[in-house]
């Protein structure tokens, strides 16, 4: 929360002090069960993550896992394909059983078609526990197909796949622990579709230096960025002076855009100002200066609106 807090601008110090006078406190993560079916047949797959969840670019290294919902009707499942690279949920899915082609194979389509992974390209490794659905057979031939090299853990050691547990954990602690039954499959899923959203883009991890994984994967696919083109000022309008709009458009607080071709104007204390409030259309981005820079436009208005009201009045009085 420190991090995000003068992420967003804001220069504090004692974080905690300020979370619990506000009534606020962070998620704890609690135990959870083992929901990993071991399969009864032999495999040769070998372990090649060995522990070291660590990748040099994106789309080298996926860990994968299963974990379980409590619903009205029973459970329902979600599994999650995570790159270890930039720590982003490439693949999920959700699913009432399971059984391998309605969950873990829809997953993992989805992380193929999601990250751009050529399936041809040599060097991904797909790993994960050894459930039975990850060592099936139609499993195995859809990372053939993808040409991903498969990697499994040693039976009943969850630390062979603890990014993926991690995973597991967070999901639970952030979102499916604020409820204590879930109402159905499909609640559960849009649920997890704005989360892993939230994980990806606005989430802040501290394995990547408190930035967002997206953050982390456009700086391999996009290594140098380009500065926009300054936005040249507006003519102010003849006979009046900039005041408080001509101030607040000469600091440099918001990202500028393109202004329209036209841009409205309105009355403020009699003298004609350019609103061209699209051209600071970026105040959005940016939550604390929005509402500063509203407030100051509702107060200008209001003051505006309260003397034309009085003189209203006084001129029906008169009359």
């Amino acid at each position: 929360m420190h991090h995000a807090m003068r992420r967003a601008g804001w220069d504090v110090g004692q974080v905690a002090r300020l979370m619990r006078g506000a009534g606020l406190h962070g998620v704890r993560r609690g135990r959870k069960p083992v929901t990993t079916y071991p399969t009864h047949v032999p495999d040769a797959l070998p372990d090649l993550a060995e522990r070291r969840f660590t990748a040099e670019q994106p789309n080298r290294l996926w860990v994968a896992d299963i974990t379980y919902v409590r619903i009205l009707t029973g459970f329902c499942y979600v599994a999650f394909i995570t790159d270890v690279c930039t720590r982003k949920i490439v693949g999920w899915a959700v699913s009432a059983t399971l059984h391998t082609d309605g969950l873990p194979l829809l997953a993992l389509e989805h992380a193929l078609l999601i990250s751009g992974a050529v399936r041809s390209q040599s060097g991904l490794i797909h790993h994960s526990d050894r459930g039975a659905q990850y060592v099936s057979l139609a499993y195995s031939d859809a990372l053939i197909t993808a040409g991903v090299t498969a990697s499994v853990g040693s039976v009943g050691d969850s630390y062979d796949n603890a990014l993926a547990e991690t995973v597991n954990g967070l999901f639970k602690a952030e979102l499916i622990h604020s409820q204590r039954i879930w109402e159905s499959t499909q609640a559960v899923e849009i649920a997890t579709m704005g989360w892993v959203h939230w994980w990806n883009t606005e989430r802040l991890h501290e394995a990547l230096g408190y930035r967002t994984p997206v953050e982390v994967e456009a700086s391999y696919t996009h290594p140098t960025t380009t500065a926009p083109a300054p936005v040249q000022p507006r003519n102010e309008t003849q006979g009046a002076s900039p005041g408080w709009w001509g101030q607040a458009r000469r600091r440099p607080c918001f990202p500028a855009r393109s202004a329209p071709e036209s841009v409205p104007a309105v009355s403020v204390g009699g003298a004609q100002r350019a609103t061209a409030l699209s051209t600071y259309s970026g105040v959005g981005q940016h939550p604390v200066r929005a509402r500063a820079f509203g407030g100051q436009v509702v107060g200008r208005l209001a003051s505006s609106l309260a003397v034309a009201a009085s003189k209203y009045s006084a001129s029906t009085r008169i009359s």
